[in-house]
């Protein structure tokens, strides 16, 4: 989830060519209902948008998928406090921009040659 849609759709395109199915999220309000009815594996979230911000994001994916990983992506991880990282625990943190083959390693994914 990303407010900034050419992030969103850049990062859609890469997870794609490496075989991830993705559900792009723009909007907070999508989140919910979403969850309630598909099952994810993986939510990569910005951390800075307006309405919740990716911390309220990912807390509520903890609570109603406390099984599905979290990521939370930023240029502003310093922002980040240690009480907001352990409302979403276990959490992996992304600091953009985020080079492919790194962001793959940390999420567990298999990156292109």
């Amino acid at each position: 989830m990303d407010d900034d849609l050419p992030v969103a759709r850049a990062l859609e395109r890469w997870l794609k060519r490496i075989g991830v199915q993705v559900t792009l999220l723009s909007k907070v309000a999508e989140l919910e209902a979403v969850l309630e009815r598909e099952k994810f594996t993986l939510i990569i979230c910005d951390y800075l948008m307006p309405v919740l911000d990716g911390i309220a994001v990912l807390a509520t994916a903890r609570r109603l998928a406390p099984s599905t990983r979290r990521c939370l992506l930023s240029g502003s991880l310093g922002l980040v406090t240690e009480a907001q990282r352990e409302s979403i625990a276990p959490c992996v943190f992304i600091e953009k921009p985020w080079e492919p083959s790194s962001f793959a390693r940390q999420l567990g994914l298999v990156a292109p040659p």
